[in-house]
């Protein structure tokens, strides 16, 4: 099989996991609406995402080099699905709390295990390749979600049942099927489970940067939308 074959797959299947991540955001304000919550409230549950993301980092940071880099990868796509189904079948502010812990589980599961598997499948010497591949994925995932709603919205006007939805029930579990047969490049290594945090000397000033910029984002993909609906806009919160 060629590499390029499966480095898509893989690609496209790290692409749908952060997909689904903001796949509900032109719906928060509804699910508040749903709950009769605030801003705060749903600020709250936006970074439940955090909740499930660290422990998951830290904990099962290694579960991938015990295990093997498939079953992590298809795991993080059917949580994506599970979290959404979630959504739907009882929409609110405590769905989306738990929902946002399941795709940061998800997430955490993915990223692990896709970094070190996309480099196991382009070799070595194309890490940098592997690198840019997995962040382009997961970078136009995270966007490319809650657009997928706001589309999907502006189509069919307000629903819970988005397009954009049925097409992540459809599309991650097929992946997550064929992430379980895509050729295995890895040896399974007794390494521990628990993964700390490391800093460099001298890096701190990058870290503190990042949180601060991790934190503004997070504070305007919650609020944003809830102001966009205030102000008859919420159709653009996709886009936005």
């Amino acid at each position: 099989m060629p590499r390029s074959l499966p480095a898509g797959l893989l690609a496209l299947g790290l692409f749908t996991v952060t997909f689904a991540v903001n796949l509900q955001a032109p719906l928060y304000d509804a699910y508040a609406v749903e709950s009769d919550v605030g801003a705060t409230a749903v600020t709250l549950a936006f970074a439940a995402y955090v909740g499930g993301l660290m422990p998951t980092l830290l904990l099962l940071g290694g579960l991938s080099d015990r295990i093997g880099r498939r079953g992590p990868v298809a795991l993080a796509l059917i949580l994506g699905a599970a979290a959404t189904a979630l959504l739907v079948q009882v929409p609110g502010w405590t769905s989306l709390v738990i929902a946002r812990v399941l795709l940061g589980i998800g997430t955490g599961l993915a990223t692990t295990a896709g970094t070190a598997y996309m480099t196991e499948i382009l070799g070595a010497d194309r890490a940098r390749t592997a690198a840019l591949i997995v962040t382009s994925a997961t970078s136009l995932g995270f966007g490319g979600g809650a657009l997928a709603t706001g589309i999907s919205l502006g189509l069919q006007g307000p629903t819970l049942l988005p397009a954009s939805y049925i097409v992540l029930f459809v599309i991650a579990p097929t992946l997550a099927v064929i992430a379980l047969v895509l050729p295995r490049v890895d040896a399974p290594r007794p390494v521990s489970l628990l993964r700390l945090p490391v800093f460099p000397v001298g890096t701190w000033m990058f870290g503190a940067a990042m949180a601060l910029a991790w934190s503004t984002t997070g504070m305007t993909i919650a609020v944003v939308p809830l102001e966009l609906a205030a102000n008859d806009l919420g159709g653009w919160t996709g886009l936005v």
